[in-house]
């Protein structure tokens, strides 16, 4: 948690914060409140995806078998800002637009985006090929529902690679909250 908030001081606060049992410890129950307040979401929501694990990843994206990639389309309906992208260019190869972080009750929770997911098309309009920024993604799909109710996402996910596996793993917040505990 220290690490996490940056000072002994900070922690003790937050643990203060969500500790409704007043027993100097939070159970997962009371974390994920915690959590759900505006003001503490961003703690966890880069988790330990470096550039250099997200790099490796883009990687092997491009290296891989078209037989070991997956291709799987995610059905928006509406759209507010729910996800996160890192743009990782590899030079090249292009451009690897992952899914960094993903709010609960949101269209893309709804859809069921994953974090690591990586983003490749919104509807017919192929966001690699198109050399789209971070922000020209999110105001092209501002468009599309504005336009329409419902657009489809397609992502890309390399489920075969240790590296996916992993961060995957870690990605619960389950795990992050028994970790805490137990220190």
């Amino acid at each position: 948690m220290i690490q996490l908030v940056g000072s002994e001081e900070e922690a003790r606060l937050l643990i203060g914060e969500a500790d409704f049992h007043h027993n100097h410890a939070i159970n997962y129950d009371e974390f994920r409140r915690l959590m759900r307040l505006p003001e503490h979401k961003e703690l966890i929501s880069q988790d330990d995806l470096s550039m250099n694990s997200l790099e490796r990843l883009a990687r092997k994206w491009y290296e891989a078998p078209e037989d070991d990639k997956q291709y799987v389309d995610r059905t928006f309906t509406g759209y507010q800002e729910g996800f996160q992208l890192c743009m990782i260019q590899l030079p090249q190869r292009g451009k690897v637009n992952f899914i960094t972080r993903i709010e609960e009750n949101t269209p893309a929770d709804q859809a069921q985006v994953h974090k690591l997911d990586i983003l490749l098309k919104i509807d017919d309009i192929d966001v690699v090929a198109e050399d789209l920024s971070e922000a020209q993604i999110v105001q092209t799909m501002h468009q599309i529902a504005d336009q329409k109710n419902q657009f489809t996402i397609t992502v890309g996910i390399l489920p075969s690679t240790q590296e996916y596996q992993r961060v995957r793993r870690h990605d619960s917040s389950r795990a992050f909250a028994q970790s805490f505990n137990s220190s």
